[in-house]
């Protein structure tokens, strides 16, 4: 069974996490509570609840009777929830907790001999949609292991009466493979009806579920004719709080959304999270298992571990059909798995490139959820969630133990929208239709709408109290000329002029594991790095304590680099370990490092991000 929320957990929780910071540019203070009232307390009564904990209340939140307050100089967060959960006006009390993007790392597209982008060739990139064995950054994939998307849009390619809410970043609402399928939708972290993407993650994410297919252009979506909702609930750093998300829930339970991606987590339940998902049983949720690579049974993350219905729980494969090794599992927790490593995608500012994590796997699982719903438009939640797991793929070389109570499988999109179980066709081909490989490609879009221009603003400053604030209504789509039925929102370009730049610029790095040891010793080990401006980026690779004592190392360092990125995009930076490393690292097979990048801009403005991963020969 998933883990369910106590109260009298969330007590002790409350203690424990009280004095954690939040993340920087989080959207809520640290220390702030989300408090639920009791049915029938009154205005009064909630004030006296709130005096005799020594809060004050800082805004309502979306859900019923839930607001955001903040404890009083003096009083901890600890003490004010306590206080809260023993007044008898008050259903429960807990801090306002952090969630994360399930971001591991970015990558880069594969280029050819001469640096030139592989943009001619049809799933070149998107393995994880049609896997014919085709490398991707030097490994070759096992052919099949995809989600067999080309036989699933013979019966269908979305539609638009499906949406799919983004619970994310937000989504680069100018780019030109997102725009025309883009819904309105709402900025839960900055307070504002412009769910524009800061930093990449959402972007990404919603390119996987629905990037359009046929135009021409960058990529294709598992369901590239469905409806995108986006809902932003993370700020510039990928960081957010339980009363943004819980907000971006109940919105898009309330505005027709039928699917909910949330590619984010943390390790705390949260009983306002668990209540948002549960009050919206008609829609299915589906979540990032986690970059972990540990079972959610015993270390749950949330809220793929929340024991309901409606939430579909996804882990990350590989282009061989492996669990990847940084996907979280789980024989209770985790139901499904999906391609979620090195995939390719759309980002920020009207780009593309390569991300991997559960953060990717669960957009291909809910862009096949859009498909099913288009071609069974009657299905239930739960309908839908066991179509999606019953069809699944068996995972092969023991990985199906490991999730979905032992018999864990990748998802089939084809088999779940019924093409193999009901001998279903699709359309029939015509002269226009390319044949690539034995499989046929349906033609290009004719009279497809013009993009707008690119707009790649800066994050605006975040102020306290741009958190849980129930949204204005937004404003109505609008056609885009030349007029073919399709509707998007108007993008909205925003401009920020700082009297001085003090944000630091966001900044990322991908490293493929296997063959990392190898091109170490040989001087050839390089990072790919993405930066959000021009900047100069650090790459430092360091082992723990026990592991440097170990190799007789003087230093945790085992390798660095450096290099300048000249403007927004990506970045190869080659890491170079000193002749003592080298001869301590000859024997080693498998060595757990971590991974740190530093982006410093023109201002002095850093930002570093750090992860680890395990290097192989």
């Amino acid at each position: 069974m998933r883990t369910v929320p106590r109260r009298s957990s969330l007590l002790l929780l409350a203690a424990l996490v009280a004095a954690l910071a939040a993340p920087a540019g989080a959207s809520a203070d640290p220390g702030q509570i989300i408090v639920k009232y009791a049915a029938g307390a009154d205005a009064q009564e909630r004030a006296d609840a709130r005096a005799d904990a020594d809060v004050v209340r800082d805004e309502a939140l979306a859900l019923p009777a839930t607001e955001l307050v903040t404890p009083t100089a003096g009083t901890s967060v600890a003490a004010a929830v306590a206080d809260l959960e023993a007044s008898p006006d008050v259903a429960y009390a807990e801090p306002d907790q952090p969630r994360r993007a399930f971001e591991r790392y970015p990558d880069e597209a594969l280029v050819d001999a001469d640096d030139n982008p592989l943009n001619d060739q049809p799933f070149a990139n998107l393995w994880a949609l049609h896997n014919t064995g085709q490398a991707i950054d030097g490994t070759a994939g096992k052919p099949t292991a995809d989600i067999g998307a080309p036989a699933a849009w013979d019966v269908t390619t979305g539609s638009r009466n499906v949406a799919v809410a983004v619970v994310d970043s937000g989504v680069d609402r100018s780019h030109p493979d997102l725009f025309a399928n883009l819904v309105p939708g709402y900025d839960f972290a900055y307070d504002d009806a412009d769910p524009t993407d800061y930093e990449g993650h959402g972007t990404h994410v919603a390119g996987i579920i629905g990037a359009r297919g046929n135009n021409g252009t960058g990529v294709t979506g598992v369901a590239w004719d469905t409806s995108l909702m986006p809902l932003q609930a993370l700020d510039a750093d990928g960081a957010g709080y339980v009363s943004d998300i819980a907000a971006a829930y109940t919105y898009a339970g309330t505005h027709g959304a039928r699917i909910v991606n949330a590619s984010l987590g943390g390790s705390s339940p949260s009983q306002s999270e668990y209540d948002a998902i549960r009050n919206a049983p008609n829609v299915l949720f589906v979540v990032a298992a986690g970059n972990d690579g540990r079972s959610n049974d015993s270390r749950p993350t949330y809220p793929c571990a929340y024991d309901l219905p409606n939430i579909l729980c996804v882990a990350a494969t590989d282009n061989t059909d492996h669990l990847a090794s940084f996907s979280n599992v789980g024989r209770s927790s985790v139901d499904i798995a999906a391609p979620g490593v090195d995939i390719y995608s759309t980002l920020r500012c009207d780009s593309y490139g390569w991300m991997s994590g559960t953060s990717m796997a669960a957009p291909e699982v809910s862009g096949a959820a859009a498909l099913v719903l288009a071609a069974h438009p009657t299905y239930s939640v739960a309908e839908l969630r066991s179509r999606l797991i019953s069809t699944a793929d068996p995972l092969p070389y023991g990985d199906a133990g490991r999730i979905n109570g032992g018999s864990g499988g990748r998802l089939d999109v084809a088999k779940a929208v019924g093409l193999a179980l009901n001998g279903a066709t699709g359309p029939t081909t015509n002269a226009t239709d390319v044949t690539i490989g034995g499989t046929t490609y349906a033609a290009p879009r004719t009279n497809e709408p013009a993009p707008p221009a690119p707009a790649c603003p800066s994050a605006p400053a975040r102020t306290a109290t741009s958190t849980g604030s129930t949204p204005a209504t937004p404003a109505a789509p609008v056609t885009t000329a030349p007029a073919t039925g399709t509707t998007t929102t108007a993008p909205v370009t925003r401009v920020t002029t700082p009297a001085a730049d003090r944000t630091a610029p966001s900044v990322a790095a991908a490293l493929t594991a296997r063959g990392a040891l190898r091109g170490l010793l040989a001087g050839k080990l390089r990072v790919t790095t993405t930066a959000s401006e021009r900047a100069s980026v650090a790459v430092v690779l360091r082992v723990d304590a026990r592991t440097a004592k170990k190799l007789h190392l003087s230093s945790r360092t085992i390798a660095a680099g450096t290099a300048t990125v000249t403007a927004s995009g990506a970045k190869k930076v080659t890491v170079k370990a000193s002749a003592k490393v080298k001869r301590a690292l000859r024997r080693v097979r498998r060595l757990k490092v971590a991974l740190s990048t530093t982006a410093t801009d023109a201002a002095g403005n850093a930002r570093t991000r750090s992860g680890a991963l395990t290097l192989t020969r």
